[in-house]
């Protein structure tokens, strides 16, 4: 009504996962204040119904993965250089680039640093779900990224697996394994790191109060999102009814005292 534009930034460069809105370019920029990342790129992947956070990363050369993190300038997502071959037959030729020439170790190691990194900075809708190390990112003949040539992330549950305690996270354990395909579940995995989404949610919660006879609600995924954390709010159907009962009996008392 002012006719003032208000700018929010390009259209391909923001996405919405979760219900969240993703300004990917900020999680770009994250990653290149980092001494050792030369180049980064963002993008959501589709997984499972659903989007994941991808982040590709080059590191510069003769850097550690294990290099102290320093204040740097901002530097653009993809510093210039010559294109490199990106047709789909060099792709295929090429189908897993996500080693550095360090190796998968260390590439590994670059990745896992990187990512908490951007953990103890950036919300965690924001923090991407893979990290993937390559040589360097692929361009086309006009010297952007060519996005079609980069290599699809292997998503996996978390390094440091601590197997199920009890028998409620076990029972949580299998049906995220069933429902985000994953060979195994730790007790510390996210559900949404691992490919879960809102609507992945609504269904884990019908499966648990289908096979586990037990009082969890949508709400509980978002905010105890990890197998533990859930088990220890997982209420036996039992005793929501219990505790329901208790409390219109409660109610019901006061109301008399009053009348």
């Amino acid at each position: 009504s002012d006719r003032q534009l208000e700018y929010v930034g390009r259209a391909d460069h923001q996405v919405k996962i979760r219900g969240f809105r993703i300004e990917l370019g900020e999680i770009e920029a994250q990653l290149l204040r980092q001494p050792e990342v030369r180049e980064a790129l963002v993008m959501a992947r589709p997984s499972d119904g659903g989007s994941r956070l991808v982040a590709y990363v080059s590191l510069k050369q003769g850097l550690s993965a294990g290099q102290p993190v320093e204040p740097v300038e901002e530097r653009s997502l993809v510093p210039e250089r010559q294109a490199v071959p990106a047709a789909a037959d060099q792709a295929a030729e090429h189908p897993a680039i996500q080693t550095s020439e360090r190796g998968a170790d260390t590439s590994q190691d670059a990745a896992l640093l990187l990512r908490q990194r951007l953990d103890e900075v950036l919300p965690a809708h924001m923090v991407p779900a893979a990290i993937v190390v390559m040589d360097a990112l692929p361009l086309n003949a006009n010297g952007k990224v060519a996005r079609n040539a980069l290599p699809d992330p292997a998503f996996a549950a978390s390094d440091a697996y601590a197997a199920p305690e009890g028998e409620t996270e076990e029972a949580l354990a299998q049906l995220w394994q069933t429902l985000l395909n994953q060979p195994r579940v730790g007790r510390h995995d996210n559900f949404f790191e691992l490919g879960g989404h809102s609507l992945l949610a609504v269904t884990l919660v019908s499966r648990i109060q289908q096979t586990m006879q037990v009082h969890v609600e949508v709400k509980d995924i978002f905010l105890h999102p990890t197998v533990t954390e859930l088990a220890s709010v997982c209420v036996p159907a039992a005793g929501q009814a219990a505790q329901t009962q208790a409390l219109d009996d409660i109610e019901q008392f006061i109301s008399g005292l009053l009348n």
